[in-house]
């Protein structure tokens, strides 16, 4: 869908009659406003009407729209496809003091949409603070100017002049076509437009020191994870078992650092985020150019949940974190069930947790597990309880057993190309709530 398609509208009939109706009525009130009565009155609601039929006659309607994640993903096409990006450039020298009242992460987005920070953040909207209409920032076609809603939110509008339908932006709706990529429309989108208007204003407040506590966290655990000669001499079990997949492990630190939920999220003071499978193959293609089956990433997060050097949050604690759950079904979108998110944390690595990670390492091995291959449901089962293994593999074994033998392999082979055993953690996410 292009810009000039979105802003042109298609009504039905029954449509048409009632924003006809809706707006003569608008109309009608504004001229009582303005002092109109009686006969003087009646001829300017007569002058109204026909101007209002010749109007929707020509495809003019005045209707306003908050932007929809369609809206959002349009926008973005069009500043992609018309190289505006450079429009869209923050302002690096920006310092904006926050009233110390602010603390969360909620507050904090209040207070800003509340503001006209539009030119602040994003320099080119310098001429727009004029509060009158100018040439819109993303077309020629549309003009633009910034306003204050009835609710004291600003807006950015972007008006077709030839249908009269305007959009209007908040400053962190613009954000997010401009910066939240694959995540535009989720909450995800949101938190990353929120922070990054954080970062561009040069704020601080106690939910982004949290955030901040956890980069620094997972910069940490890096140092570790380089300093391979100390992880081969201290804990060589661990060593062993990890070194084919560190690469991953890495990888799986830097999205965390970049999609950092909010504090009120936090599992055990943890930063929780959210990882596909088929995401974290794409990422590993895009990124370092390396092409692997899916279920490489599978068996890799599950080895490391096993070992605990990342934990994976089970379902029975996702039910009291509704909210976690709608985020992630947001991000999951209409996607197969097999293209689950995994939803996670990442500990400290300190030497506490190193030192009982290589105990786990040398336990599997005293069990005849030597690879991550040969961490399933079954064989963790022998070494701690049913329980943590099923919270590691995810298994749910009535899902299994009602799905008939030949489902079961034609999903794993859709989802993976093969049926390895790898499968299962697959295909065992039937249940929505599981993830």
């Amino acid at each position: 869908m292009t810009l000039q398609e979105l802003f042109t509208p298609r009504l039905s009939k029954k449509r048409k009659k009632s924003y006809s109706k809706k707006e003569l009525a608008k109309r009608i009130r504004k001229l009582e406003e303005m002092g109109y009565t009686g006969a003087e009155l009646g001829l300017k609601v007569s002058q109204a009407q026909q101007v209002l039929k010749q109007e929707t006659k020509n495809g003019i309607f005045h209707l306003y729209f908050k932007p929809t994640r369609r809206h959002k993903q349009v926008f973005q096409n069009h500043i992609l496809d018309h190289n505006l990006l450079p429009l869209f450039e923050t302002s690096d020298t920006t310092t904006y003091q926050l009233p110390s009242s602010i603390k969360t992460d909620k507050q904090f987005t209040d207070h800003i949409v509340k503001l006209n920070l539009f030119s602040t953040v994003f320099p080119a909207f310098k001429r727009f603070d004029e509060a009158i209409w100018q040439p819109c920032i993303f077309t020629k076609d549309h003009v633009g100017w910034i306003t204050k809603d009835k609710d004291g939110y600003y807006r950015y509008c972007s008006r077709n002049v030839k249908t009269g339908v305007i959009i209007g932006f908040s400053l962190l709706d613009l954000m997010e076509i401009v910066f939240a990529k694959d995540y535009i429309g989720t909450d995800m989108g949101y938190i990353i437009s929120r922070k990054k208007a954080a970062s561009v204003l040069n704020v601080r407040y106690r939910d982004l020191d949290y955030d901040k506590q956890q980069q620094e966290k997972y910069n940490s655990n890096l140092a570790v994870i380089s300093n391979l000669k100390e992880w081969k001499t201290n804990y060589p079990n661990l060593f062993s078992f990890t070194k084919s997949q560190l690469y991953i492990l890495e990888e799986l630190h830097q999205f965390a650092s970049q999609h950092i939920m909010e504090k009120r999220h936090s599992i055990n003071k943890e930063a929780v985020f959210f990882v596909s499978i088929r995401q974290m193959a794409q990422l590993m293609k895009d990124k370092l150019k390396i092409e692997r089956n899916p279920s490489t990433y599978a068996v890799a997060i599950n080895l490391f949940a096993t070992l605990g050097i990342l934990n994976k949050v089970p379902s029975e604690t996702l039910t009291h974190k509704e909210e976690l759950l709608k985020i992630a079904r947001n991000i999951q979108r209409n996607q197969i069930h097999y293209h689950f998110i995994n939803i996670m944390t990442i500990p400290h690595y300190n030497e506490e947790l190193l030192l009982k990670a290589e105990k786990m390492a040398k336990r599997l091995k005293k069990h005849k597990i030597t690879t991550a291959k040969q961490i399933t449901f079954e064989n963790l089962s022998k070494v701690m309880s049913e329980k943590k293994a099923r919270e590691i593999i995810n298994v749910r074994e009535v899902s299994l057993m009602n799905m008939p033998p030949d489902k079961l392999q034609k999903v794993a082979e859709e989802a993976l190309g093969e049926f390895p055993w790898e499968a299962i953690d697959m295909i065992c996410m039937s249940d929505p709530a599981t993830f």
